[in-house]
């Protein structure tokens, strides 16, 4: 559906929505269209964001939940502090260490939270970047990364410790609703199935909890 629709009566026709990666909802949404998004799901809506568009809905975009982004600063080195001299071998040697064109990262679940219905504890997830949410510390942390989180694919330390400990999937009751972000896309190109159960329960057990 178009962007517009998101803002207006015709929600009532469903009971859950997904917002797929790349919605650019600060531009398109009036703060009339907000207002009518946040009213649908606090009558028991489930908003289902993915990617860039699920930061957006958080308090560094439109603030329809609290949920920030998990920010990690490496230590500053006495060489960034100086702002010493780089050859463009060296300024191309850190584009390449800083590049992360896409990861396998272990994710660590809730077991009991209906969201992580019919996984282990542990699994797999795809990561294309570095950004994560920050921790509540409240049952709606569903998936997060543990220390060492990296399981295969190119990343440097410095950014792995960017992702370490942030949240994955997140989940965040909003009146008698629930608006569910995933960090990325849980089914990337169709072929990453490992996550699409996590997708699935987010779209089919709004009625379990």
């Amino acid at each position: 559906m178009p962007l517009r629709v998101l803002g207006s009566s015709g929600l009532e026709d469903y009971d859950v929505v997904v917002i797929p990666s790349g919605a650019r909802l600060r531009s398109a949404l009036g703060e009339s269209q907000r207002e009518e998004l946040e009213r649908w799901v606090r009558a028991g809506g489930v908003l289902v964001a993915i990617g860039s568009s699920a930061f957006e809905l958080g308090a560094d975009g439109i603030e329809l939940v609290g949920r920030k982004a998990h920010a990690r600063r490496s230590p500053r080195t006495e060489e960034n502090e100086n702002r010493a001299r780089k050859t463009l071998a060296r300024l191309r040697e850190e584009r390449e260490r800083n590049q992360v064109p896409g990861n396998i990262f272990r994710i660590s679940l809730d077991p009991e939270h209906p969201l992580a219905f019919g996984h282990a504890s542990e699994m797999f997830a795809f990561l294309d970047g570095t950004r994560t949410f920050a921790t509540a510390g409240d049952g709606g942390d569903v998936a997060a990364f543990p220390r060492e989180p990296a399981a295969s694919g190119f990343i440097s330390k410095e950014n792995e410790k960017k992702i370490e400990r942030g949240v994955y999937l997140a989940e965040e009751r909003v009146g008698r609703g629930r608006v569910i972000l995933f960090a990325d896309d849980p089914n990337f190109r169709g072929f990453w199935r490992g996550s699409n159960g996590l997708f699935l329960n987010a779209l089919f057990l709004r009625s379990t909890w």
